[in-house]
């Protein structure tokens, strides 16, 4: 097992800890007066802090609202409701910039393509995290708390001083990704003609090849990102997850008007952020000449996409089951603190840094899939990890120290004791980075080798010149390989042992 271990630790140095050294050391170490009270500079990054600061109130209201009226109310089709208001997250922000672009009036497209249209499509996209967060807080809260209040007070009352006073934790841990993603999002500003902080980055290494330039402008997206990672730290801490069967959740009645207006107001979220952009995608690519030619040019890019985020989600849901179990304690909680860590430094700083970091370190990385695989890996190593920590932390010992007190060895009781416990949460894991790497487009358009390129960055470098029609068929082709291999962990994952 000594071997194993040491892999393990190979693993957290090399596409963990050495990142996060190269980002933070090459950003600092670049860092220029000039460069950051440059006036196109600082307007760029007061309009990605204004985008992200709207964005995460919006997502947050809309969030939290569909996820407490799904959670807590007898409302008919909760299944059907749990799915639309997930969906989003399937698809590439860009997507939905592409389909609402078609869709809107000459009048209305000038409001698309400014800061606000920004704010509206990212809302869409990211008020999911929330919804979810949402979710899972509810169903972790004691039914016997609620149970005892609705005793003592109505439950209008247990709601607002008991219910929402437990999720915020959780509503405030999904806004901060929320505020990092829309202040580090680079593709729907560039495509609605917005100038924002991360595509300055972009542009000094990919157009003017100046990569100290790159990492000083990356300063304040280095330090914002360091700020928002102590905050989530300390609302990690204070989070606890306890699943409850469906029977013991507490749920409100709503008669009348007010459930009518409650599924009306769902049905208007998923409409607007979901059905209507999918819709005109789906109608754009009907048509056949643009079905081949989307098939003919993406095909293989999808391959390549699906290859990148398969083997990055495997290995990093591989190693972190490896390692919660091989680990000591100290360790577990060093890695989740320096994943978090990696997963709040923004794609595109990501790249720089590693393109820093690998370039003097071995040529045979850089240039090759392996850098792009590195930056998957250290970026979302995070998600199947913290699942599965969430989880192992639940496990019952006393199971384990049987197995071990009878002479089983330690892989075997991972593979017939720990596992099994552990099996849904693998796959969700793996689905989570899995989601994740075939969206990311910072890494991807920075990092991808000659003649690899992934499908989200051919979508984003030729929808310029691409028809609509093909432009809407290849992120209907990516979305499509999303959902195959999503619904494919979901089964496994809940599939017997």
């Amino acid at each position: 097992m000594r071997g194993l271990r040491l892999l393990l630790r190979a693993y957290f140095l090399l596409f963990l800890v050495l990142p996060a050294v190269a980002v933070l050391g090459a950003t600092f170490s670049h860092l220029s007066a000039k460069l950051l009270t440059e006036r196109v500079y600082l307007e760029a990054l007061f309009r990605s802090l204004l985008i992200a600061s709207l964005t995460t109130l919006l997502a947050t209201l809309f969030g939290t609202a569909c996820g407490v009226f799904v959670s807590r109310l007898i409302l008919p089709g909760r299944n059907l409701w749990l799915i639309l208001h997930t969906l989003p997250l399937f698809f590439v922000p860009y997507q939905f910039a592409l389909a609402w672009s078609v869709l809107l009036p000459a009048g209305f497209s000038k409001l698309l393509f400014s800061p606000l249209g920004v704010v509206f499509v990212l809302t869409g996209c990211f008020y999911p995290l929330v919804f979810w967060a949402a979710v899972v807080a509810l169903s972790s809260i004691p039914p016997e708390e609620e149970e005892s209040a609705l005793l003592v007070a109505p439950p209008r009352e247990v709601f607002l001083r008991l219910t929402l006073r437990r999720i915020r934790p959780y509503v405030w841990g999904a806004s901060l990704l929320i505020f990092l993603f829309a202040f580090s999002e680079v593709g729907v500003p560039t495509y609605l003609g917005v100038n924002v902080l991360p595509g300055e980055i972009l542009t000094r290494f990919a157009a003017f090849y100046d990569l100290p330039g790159a990492m000083a402008a990356s300063f304040p997206v280095v330090l914002l990102s360091l700020i928002l990672f102590l905050a989530e730290k300390r609302v990690f801490s204070r989070l606890r997850f306890q699943e409850r069967p469906a029977e013991r959740v507490i749920v409100f009645r709503a008669e009348g008007w007010r459930r009518v207006s409650v599924v009306l107001f769902l049905a208007s979220v998923a409409v607007l952020f979901l059905l209507v952009p999918v819709g005109v995608l789906i109608y754009e690519a009907s048509d056949l000449k643009s079905l081949h030619l989307a098939l003919s040019r993406g095909t293989e890019s999808l391959l390549h996409s699906l290859l990148y985020a398969l083997t990055a989600a495997s290995l990093a849901a591989g190693w972190s089951l490896l390692s919660l179990h091989f680990l000591g304690r100290r360790e577990r909680d060093l890695i989740s603190w320096v994943t978090l860590l990696d997963f709040f430094l923004p794609s595109v700083v990501m790249a720089v840094g590693l393109i820093f970091l690998w370039g003097r370190l071995s040529a045979a990385v850089y240039g090759t899939a392996l850098l792009l695989l590195a930056g998957l890996l250290a970026r979302f190593s995070f998600l199947p990890y913290q699942g599965l920590s969430l989880a192992y932390e639940r496990l019952d010992p006393s199971g384990i120290e049987a197995a071990q007190l009878s002479g089983a060895g330690e892989l075997r009781v991972l593979a017939r004791i720990v596992y099994p416990q552990l099996r849904r949460w693998f796959y969700l894991g793996l689905m989570l980075a899995f989601v994740f790497s075939m969206n990311e487009l910072g890494l991807g358009a920075m990092l991808y080798p000659p003649g690899g390129e992934p499908l989200v960055v051919r979508l984003y470098t030729l929808s310029v010149n691409n028809p609509v029609g093909v432009s809407a068929a290849l992120a209907l082709l990516n979305s499509l390989g999303t959902l195959v291999l999503v619904t494919f962990f979901l089964r496994r994952g809940l599939a017997r042992a």
